[in-house]
């Protein structure tokens, strides 16, 4: 992900370590905010930038959990477990939830359907995963890495010509 979110998901990791201790109510607010929004901003990065519905789930789980419009009231000692655990959720996300944006020589094409030729082998338009993009590719090879001339991301591919009809 982009290096804004990172460092939000890190904020919000301390956060909730000192939300164990005994602090004012206004910081418990303040971590509902914080906290919800990170997670709210971490489904929209797992359904919109990498596709990834598991990590959405998850994020969203703890988005309601944290609602400060809605606010669920459990005790102290309910809390502090809970915390703890959104702590880790947000310190392993960290590792593995990326955007595959930032890695641009593990990324991969996205291809449509464009219909049947008439040799009826399937056409497959290749786009960029980042942009959307129609690129062109070079027909006789099978792997190879392409520069989108649009927003100048590397994209990598193994699609053989045969599953896109040359």
């Amino acid at each position: 992900m982009r290096t804004g979110f990172i460092i939000a998901r890190i904020v919000a990791i301390i956060m909730l370590i000192f939300a164990v201790g005994r602090l004012p109510y206004d910081y418990y607010t303040l971590l509902r905010f914080i906290v919800c929004g990170v997670t709210a901003y971490g489904v929209y990065c797992a359904v919109e930038i990498a596709g990834k519905n598991g990590w959405a789930w998850a994020f969203g789980a703890v988005a309601v959990l944290f609602n400060p419009i809605f606010p669920i009231y459990l005790k102290k000692d309910t809390w502090a477990p809970i915390d703890l655990g959104v702590a880790l959720f947000l310190f392993i996300s960290l590792f593995l939830f990326k955007d595959p944006r930032s890695e641009p020589l593990l990324g991969k094409f996205k291809s449509r359907k464009l219909g049947i030729s008439p040799n009826k082998a399937e056409k497959i338009e290749v786009v960029c995963i980042n942009c959307n993009r129609p690129l062109r590719i070079p027909k006789t090879i099978e792997e190879y890495i392409v520069i989108c001339p649009h927003c100048e991301y590397k994209c990598t591919s193994s699609l053989y010509r045969n599953e896109i009809g040359y």
